[in-house]
């Protein structure tokens, strides 16, 4: 343990059995505590966890709490053609870990051996794929892995295929060049789009692809989203297309958050001087932490303000037409104090027959984030159990048992380091042919990602989603804020399930109207044979 403040030199401490901590005599103003461990990290791209904290006179700061999680391991096997491949370079993507608001890669000094093996450690907890590279071959990466903290994953194998190309050049309506357009490539095979950046002439170009169908967008600020290019390629030949956007009017900003940094995800929010502002936010912060809102607008002057789930609102920018200014919006500190160094938390619970409240013994329990299995335990002859090293994120809890409905319990936010009670949970005795029916708290409606696109195929009957009007073909853009497209399937299904009586908000797209609409839900029991 360190502390660092504005005045005074730094402070070196050790934690003790519990992991508690204490500093003596800090000076006055601004301190960063910081901890680190072997084998542990903080998550993300830092080894060592901190807290930015304000020390004033005659007061005494109690519970700073420092979340460290142990390394994490991956290992698996790189082929093409069924054939080791070696010497290929890997990397790691992060889509989501702890402390982070945008996905980011992690440069590794690591290679497939001679038999086509690799192992990765010293990796935080997140979801990740594995990234593979060698001149020759496409890109390829590995399917999305969940890594808990500590844990040790085997059998992540990536497949890789003969190289193609796609180039091409984005021009406006008029032909003339975009410069620095953000161009988006997609395929059947990757889970995420690549990205580039369209140079002085509009010009843009994907080496390393893989063969087969495959998909443009681009966007650039002042322009209107483009709309989907399609193609085709052959391994060993190159592709050429042309993106055409729209320009329209509006105004370009940033989102930013303590010390500069960008933040992605964030809800921008615009109103007029003396009007009410809409519940829904006119855009959201991408993965650089930049906005557009497009216009036209009502009034020559309005307010613009941002707020995001993990850090304070920013304060209201007012904004006047024509007055050429950087929109810059700085969101605050998150809040909140923490005292010990902890790894992980754990949820707890107790599982009863629905029909008598009678403890349940040897019930599976497992945590499950992303359609990732993230820990497993077993209730005791009390019906209790511990779900321990859980990963503090929005968690879906299944609950089964023979001779029982399985019950999901979702939209439970485990605390980082704590110990979640989620209570009695009341398992439901299967009718004949129940064996593998399972009951949750949602929308009841089935799902499907095309693309970058979620559509509802099926709202079940005298479900919240069919009393909301929603039916097949209907298309969600946003959950409670959430854009669907930055987010992704398993992470709008959690965001749409949780307790029963609840509500979110959904901004859905209806078939045969031009304009989404936003439609909030109450979440209900949901039964599923």
């Amino acid at each position: 343990m360190r502390v660092a403040c504005e005045a005074g030199a730094e402070r070196r401490a050790k934690t003790g059995e519990q992991g508690e901590f204490s500093f003596e005599g800090i000076p006055p103003g601004e301190c960063t505590v910081l901890a680190s461990a072997p084998g542990h990290g903080a998550g993300g791209r830092r080894e060592e966890a901190r807290e930015h904290v304000r020390v004033r006179t005659g007061r005494v700061l109690k519970d700073v709490e420092l979340i460290l999680f142990r390394h994490a391991e991956v290992s698996g096997f790189v082929s093409a053609g069924g054939r080791p491949v070696s010497g290929v370079g890997l990397s790691v993507l992060y889509l989501e870990a702890p402390g982070e608001n945008e996905a980011y890669s992690l440069a590794l000094d690591v290679t497939s051996g001679t038999d086509g093996t690799f192992r990765v450690g010293r990796l935080g907890p997140g979801r990740i794929q594995v990234l593979a590279e060698k001149e020759g071959f496409a890109l390829a990466e590995s399917e999305e892995v969940f890594l808990a903290s500590g844990m040790v994953r085997t059998g992540v194998n990536i497949s890789m295929s003969d190289a193609a190309g796609v180039a091409g050049k984005v021009v406006d309506t008029s032909g003339q060049p975009v410069a620095g357009a953000q161009v988006r490539l997609f395929s059947a095979e990757r889970r995420g789009p690549r990205r580039t950046l369209a140079d002085g002439q509009g010009r843009f170009r994907f080496d390393k692809v893989g063969p087969g169908e495959f998909w443009l967008k681009a966007r650039s600020k002042g322009y209107a989203p483009g709309k989907r290019i399609e193609g085709e390629v052959e391994a060993g030949a190159k592709a050429e297309m042309t993106v055409v956007l729209r320009p329209v009017a509006g105004i370009a900003g940033l989102v930013e958050g303590i010390g500069g940094r960008t933040v992605s995800g964030a809800a921008v929010f615009m109103r007029s001087p003396g009007t009410a502002c809409s519940a829904r936010p006119a855009a959201h912060s991408g993965a650089s932490g930049d906005f557009w809102l497009a216009g036209p607008f009502e009034s020559d002057r309005f307010e613009v303000w941002a707020t995001h789930p993990r850090n304070g609102p920013s304060r209201k920018a007012m904004v006047d037409l024509g007055i050429e200014q950087p929109l810059v919006l700085r969101l605050t500190g998150p809040g909140g104090l923490a005292g010990r160094v902890v790894a992980g938390a754990s949820i707890v619970g107790l599982v009863v027959d629905d029909t008598d409240g009678i403890p349940l013994a040897n019930a599976l329990v497992s945590a499950a984030g992303l359609g990732e299995r993230l820990a497993r335990a077993s209730t005791d002859s009390r019906g209790e159990f511990e779900l321990s090293s859980v990963p503090a994120e929005r968690l879906s809890i299944n609950i089964g048992r023979k001779g029982y409905l399985t019950e999901i319990v979702s939209g439970v936010d485990a605390t980082p380091g704590g110990r979640h009670d989620i209570g009695v949970v009341r398992l439901q005795p299967a009718g004949e042919g129940d064996e593998h029916a399972f009951r949750y708290a949602g929308m009841g409606a089935k799902l499907a990602m095309r693309g970058e696109q979620l559509f509802i195929m099926e709202a079940f009957e005298d479900s919240p989603a069919s009393l909301a009007g929603l039916g097949p073909r209907a298309e969600i853009l946003r959950v409670n804020g959430y854009e669907v497209a930055e987010i992704g399937l398993g992470r709008a299904v959690e965001l749409i399930r949780g307790q029963a009586g609840t509500e979110f908000v959904l901004d859905v797209l209806l078939p045969g109207s031009p304009y989404p609409q936003t439609i909030r839900i109450e979440r209900s029991s949901i039964v599923r044979r």
